[in-house]
């Protein structure tokens, strides 16, 4: 199920797992063109794919059917948004 963004969308964020790296992108309305962008990396047999998470570190990551890769968007709530997206933007272990 596909969830629609449009550029009012500040109320939902988005967080990318690949592997065992954990990131908060910087950019909630680019999640499509994130997963179009991995759909061809994969059709071509594998290739990297850019983001840029919280905190505007380009990210490039090479993505292959054996890649795990999980998007989740979910409602932000204001309380909940850090002041300081930097914490963010790095990656977490995950266990």
């Amino acid at each position: 199920m596909a969830i629609a963004m449009t550029e009012d969308s500040g109320d939902v964020r988005a967080r990318i797992v690949v592997n065992d790296s954990d990131f908060l992108l910087a950019d909630s309305r680019a999640v499509d063109k994130l997963k179009a962008d991995i759909r061809e990396a994969i059709a071509r047999g594998g290739g990297f794919v850019d983001f840029t998470p919280a905190g505007g570190s380009l990210v490039s990551v090479l993505v292959s059917t054996a890649t795990h890769i999980v998007i989740a968007v979910e409602e932000a709530h204001v309380a909940d948004l850090p002041d300081d997206p930097e914490p963010y933007s790095g990656v977490y272990d995950l266990l």
